[in-house]
């Protein structure tokens, strides 16, 4: 059950955001991965007020990440190669 309402929370988060972003939902998948391989069991929430960061051939999300069950949020960011959309790191 806590799967389905994190994904549902994650499909709301890109759904707020449906810009003409390249790059964003691979780079929100890959920190909501990073965030739920240190915490199986959170439901989160992911939102963003930042554009994407990009220099030369590299984006950076930053992203904030709501743990719905504790009420705590922190900041993560992904860096993505800018033209194929592949993650270079998650932080």
């Amino acid at each position: 059950m806590k799967v389905a309402i994190s994904l549902l929370a994650l499909t709301l988060s890109f759904g707020a955001f449906a810009g003409a972003v390249p790059c964003k939902s691979q780079a929100y998948t890959a920190i909501y991965e990073r965030y739920i391989y240190d915490s199986p069991d959170a439901i989160v929430s992911l939102t963003s007020k930042y554009k994407p960061y990009v220099s030369g051939d590299e984006a950076i999300f930053v992203v904030t990440v709501s743990d719905l069950e504790s009420g705590q949020s922190t900041l993560m960011s992904a860096i993505m190669d800018a033209k194929t959309c592949k993650v270079k790191a998650v932080n």
